[in-house]
């Protein structure tokens, strides 16, 4: 699978943009990143165990995940969407 990604960081902001392009169709990728039951089977590292703490896919939402080794560690990560677009069919680049 070729895939493309491009990070933007501006000087002086706490953010950052990623942009990913997959050999795939929009409204699968848009399911993976949205479906709670798709995002553990790939987010995650085949060797860590993820659980969803919190899910709110949506503009404004949020998550919280935590991984788990076999031996109890747990890593979690959190974070805001601050914008959640579903693709359109009438538009090939949104």
């Amino acid at each position: 699978m070729s895939k493309k990604t491009k990070v933007t960081v501006e000087p002086g902001r706490h953010d950052l943009t990623a942009v990913r392009e997959f050999e795939a169709p929009r409204d699968l990728v848009f399911k993976a990143f949205t479906d709670p039951k798709i995002v553990v089977k790939w987010l995650s590292p085949k060797r860590l165990k993820m659980n969803i703490l919190k899910f709110e896919p949506a503009t404004g939402g949020s998550y919280r995940y935590a991984h788990a080794d076999d031996q109890g560690n747990e890593f979690v990560f959190r974070g805001v969407i601050h914008e959640l677009k579903a693709p359109r069919a009438d538009h090939p680049d949104v």
